[in-house]
């Protein structure tokens, strides 16, 4: 199912795109207890399905407390959702097996995959990568293609 073309007048991010990276502010007054006191989460977009539109959020990103939203964000109004002019190279967490260890959102994440391989011509690890530096064990493609449990 794709995304409804709409006026980009009446929703400021109907032309995000990918916003990979991008931190966020989600408003979520019915949490804002969770949040110490604070209804604003901050999250951080980790995945893009091209097909439908739909960004996916991240909350408590990097942690073992990661929390995952899939979310239209063309949708959404400034009262649900603030942008940040602050970024995550998730293309380098993607690349250093350390740092994507700690995100299952960063692992899981289709469209890094797809835009690391773009780039590097093989999944980190699998000894195949353009610049002829291999090494590292190899990832399998099932636990990278592996959908979200939200």
């Amino acid at each position: 199912m794709t995304l409804p073309v709409v006026d980009s007048s009446e929703t400021p991010f109907a032309n995000i795109g990918p916003a990979l990276g991008r931190k966020v502010l989600r408003y979520w007054p019915k949490d804002a207890g969770r949040n110490k006191g604070d209804p604003w989460f901050a999250a951080v977009v980790t995945d893009y399905e091209e097909v439908t539109g739909a960004h996916i959020l991240t909350y408590q990103f990097g942690t073992q407390k990661e929390e995952k939203e899939r979310v239209a964000l063309a949708l959404k109004q400034p009262s649900e959702l603030r942008l940040t002019e602050d970024f995550i190279d998730l293309l380098e967490w993607y690349g250093d097996p350390k740092k994507r260890r700690k995100s299952s959102a960063v692992e899981k994440s289709v469209y890094l995959r797809k835009q690391y391989q773009a780039l590097h011509g093989a999944a980190p690890g699998s000894g195949r990568a353009k610049s002829g530096k291999g090494g590292g064990k190899a990832h399998s493609n099932s636990a990278l293609s592996s959908g979200y449990s939200m």
